[in-house]
């Protein structure tokens, strides 16, 4: 149970999701709650006091918006489950041939509002020795992770690229290729990446 809800808070939210909802809320609330809910709230409870058919009426109708909360909130948190089940540390490889170099450490982390459109977005990071790369990506179909990074510890070395991983059959190990700019020669070279759970 301890690790299920630590998987809950491998997240990031973003500043722009962030000023988005609380401008929904602050444009929203007025209409919401002023203007429906508490005129709603007033009426139920005059009409709970005339008769005994409007008071099972008014029963049934709060235990079915209490029913649909419920689901919505169900949905919400399955959603989230499936989202921390693909993030998490992972143990990075470079694959040459039938060697697998070790090559630090990863993280991927999910954002815990954003839509399913286009994938789940995530953030990653990479740490070797004194590389630090940085990079966002899409989770598609919960089994496909493309996206880029850039070198965020040492800049001026122009470490960038791309990725394209898949999900192996376990859950556990992501494999593919990547593309980089070589820092030394600024030539396009490909390899082959696998990332393992830690």
């Amino acid at each position: 149970m301890r690790k299920t809800l630590a998987r809950l808070f491998r997240f990031y939210v973003d500043l722009p999701l962030v000023v988005a909802f609380l401008l929904l809320v602050v444009i929203f609330r007025r209409a919401l709650f002023d203007e429906l809910l508490m005129p709603l709230a007033e009426h139920l409870s005059k009409a709970a006091q005339n008769s005994v058919a409007e008071t099972l009426i008014l029963g049934v109708i709060s235990n079915v918006i209490t029913a649909l909360l419920l689901a919505a909130i169900a949905l919400a948190f399955f959603r989230l489950l499936m989202r921390s089940r693909l993030s998490g540390d992972y143990k990075a490889f470079q694959i040459e041939g039938d060697q697998e170099i070790p090559y630090g450490t990863a993280k991927i982390l999910f954002s815990p509002l954003a839509l399913d459109r286009g994938g789940i977005p995530v953030k990653l990071r990479l740490d070797h020795d004194d590389l630090h790369l940085e990079g966002q990506g899409h989770i598609v179909n919960n089994s496909i992770l493309i996206g880029h990074y850039i070198e965020t510890g040492k800049p001026e070395r122009r470490r960038c690229g791309s990725f394209f991983y898949r999900l192996d059959g376990t859950g556990d190990t992501w494999h593919g290729h990547f593309l980089y700019v070589s820092p030394d020669t600024a030539e396009t070279i490909t390899g082959v990446g696998k990332w393992s759970r830690i």
